[in-house]
């Protein structure tokens, strides 16, 4: 994850979060560090509101970053970027049902999980790559 501070210094952020671990504290300081002021609320222990800034999303459910994303005027991982994933599974499920070719489809929601097919995938693009 890249959030360049520049022009942004000052700025709110609110970083939502499923609980507040050791990868969710480095994200935490490295936005202060930054320069963001930034509002934390954890979903377990906080209701979500509407909000005019800016949001970043750690949240192990993924229908609950669906509808929370679309509370905030912009997210690092937007509510577009969940939909689109959902029509795509949606689509390639209907074609193969009839009888369509369709791309291999995976889903991932853990980031350990995420991190593991990324790695898979690297490997993949690189044995593709060499073997031309």
């Amino acid at each position: 994850m890249v959030i360049e501070a520049g022009t942004t210094v000052n700025q709110d952020v609110t970083l939502v979060l499923s609980k507040y671990g050791p990868v969710e504290q480095k994200i935490h300081n490295d936005l202060v560090n930054r320069g963001f002021r930034v509002t934390i609320i954890n979903t377990r222990d906080d209701e979500v509101r509407c909000r005019n800034s800016k949001a970043v999303l750690l949240l192990d459910d993924t229908f609950e970053a669906l509808v929370i994303s679309s509370l905030f005027e912009d997210t690092l991982n937007p509510r577009g970027a969940y939909v689109l994933a959902i029509d795509r599974a949606a689509l390639f499920r209907e074609l193969s049902r009839l009888g369509y070719p369709t791309p291999e489809l995976s889903v991932a929601l853990n980031p350990n999980v995420v991190g593991k097919v990324i790695r898979g995938l690297a490997g993949l693009i690189w044995l593709r790559h060499h073997r031309r």
